[in-house]
């Protein structure tokens, strides 16, 4: 068997991003999107036919890091020599991937040792129980002016994407005030879903305001004819009974693989 991996273009492969999206649900927060697309892409061949894709980052331990993991059905039984040959080849010596994605899943179990965490959880929208503690009008979109008060108010959480076109940033406020700041994202080959997230400034926390901005925003994306997907880190205790709160529900796990 002749596998070679050759340095491409994402948008060489969309007809196996489609196949890859439609397998796993197409559900990925932006976090893990953007990972998987920042990375670097492999075209995988094999004996010289088209077989998947690849995507390399640099990892967070050293070496490099696996971040999007794909083969064509007819090729999985290969998974594994695939694998292996990448990990000597390249140093992959870590990999991010998501429980929903039961192929990448099933051929990082196949490495011989390695430390597992969770790493992060994602939702996908339901009704929440209750309503929001503060009225869908309260929530409006910012002006362009308004960016550099949110990123020195949020402690830099979207200071590297604050002029991306792809996020659409709003702010809660009451009489004033200013409580919160939320932003909803689309996403590279995966159009049909926006990621939302938010922050609470210190003063107003525990009052609501997190969960109303959830819960109008995904309001919001919901009537652009898009499904509202959240996530957050694991060790995020705060947010993730917010979320929930919000009316998400569970969908998947992003799990870190540190390879021995």
């Amino acid at each position: 068997m002749n596998i070679r991996f050759t340095e491409t273009q994402w948008e060489r492969m969309t007809n196996h991003i489609k196949e890859y999206y439609d397998e796993i649900g197409r559900v990925k927060d932006a976090f893990h999107n953007g990972m998987l697309f920042g990375g670097t892409c492999y075209a995988v061949g094999i004996d010289g036919i088209s077989a998947g894709f690849m995507s390399v980052s640099d990892g967070w331990d050293g070496g490099k890091m696996l971040t999007g993991f794909h083969l064509t059905e007819n090729y999985r039984s290969a998974a594994g020599d695939v694998l292996m040959t990448l990990i000597r080849d390249y140093d992959v010596r870590a990999a991010l991937t998501a429980t929903n994605d039961k192929e990448f899943c099933s051929v990082i179990m196949r490495v011989p040792s390695g430390t597992f965490r969770t790493q992060a959880y994602n939702y996908t929208y339901g009704e929440p129980d209750k309503p929001a503690d503060f009225p869908a009008e309260c929530l409006t979109e910012i002006r362009a002016d308004e960016l550099d008060r949110l990123d020195s108010e949020t402690d830099g959480q979207w200071s590297d994407c604050l002029h991306d076109p792809a996020l659409h940033f709003y702010k809660l406020e009451k009489d004033g005030e200013i409580l919160g700041y939320g932003a909803y994202c689309t996403m590279p080959f995966n159009e049909d879903y926006a990621d939302i997230g938010n922050f609470t400034l210190p003063q107003y926390r525990r009052k609501g305001v997190g969960r109303s901005i959830l819960i109008h925003l995904a309001q919001v994306v919901r009537s652009k004819g898009l499904e509202p997907v959240a996530g957050c880190w694991a060790g995020n205790m705060e947010s993730i009974p917010t979320i929930r709160s919000a009316g998400f529900i569970p969908e998947n796990k992003l799990c870190y693989v540190q390879f021995d």
